[in-house]
């Protein structure tokens, strides 16, 4: 739009976001699903799922920001085992839209490096983003939950 008595037009111009999916395993407790910032911000957890993933995805996108959607939650205080937790990263304003499956793979290869308290499985580009992301939550309304429990009497 012009400024009044200006002859120029500014043009802004931004990328569609970019999105990223896969299941995640939480090898750790006391690790919150998003940062947990309490009112006097200080931090409830030292890190996040989020945090933990998106870490090695921001610099290769070099995304502006970005929201994580997954398919249900846990507590902070137990571990994501199994085939882990479904979930879509969607990267906003992307200067890469796309990157090579090479990129992907060392990106789930720093996640899952030796040591680190999450690791993924499946990490791969979405093809439509946004029909993930409502997969994902059309799921988990339909999930059947499991719990196993081991009791000890004395």
């Amino acid at each position: 739009q012009a400024q009044p008595g200006s002859t120029g037009i500014r043009v802004i111009v931004s990328h569609a976001p970019a999105f990223m999916k896969g299941r995640y395993l939480k090898l750790t407790r006391n690790l919150s699903q998003t940062p947990w910032i309490l009112e006097d911000n200080s931090r409830k957890t030292e890190s996040s799922v989020q945090e933990e993933i998106l870490q090695h995805m921001l610099p290769i996108f070099m995304a502006k920001s970005a929201k994580f959607h997954t398919g249900g939650r846990e507590d902070a205080d137990v571990r994501m085992l199994g085939s882990g937790r479904p979930f879509v990263m969607e990267l906003a304003e992307p200067k890469h839209g796309y990157i090579p499956s090479k990129k992907v793979q060392e990106i789930a290869d720093k996640i899952n490096a030796p040591g680190a308290i999450v690791n993924v499985r499946g990490l791969e580009l979405c093809k439509d983003g946004r029909k993930d992301i409502l997969d994902l939550t059309t799921a988990a309304q339909h999930k059947k939950k499991e719990y196993r429990a081991r009791i000890y009497l004395t």
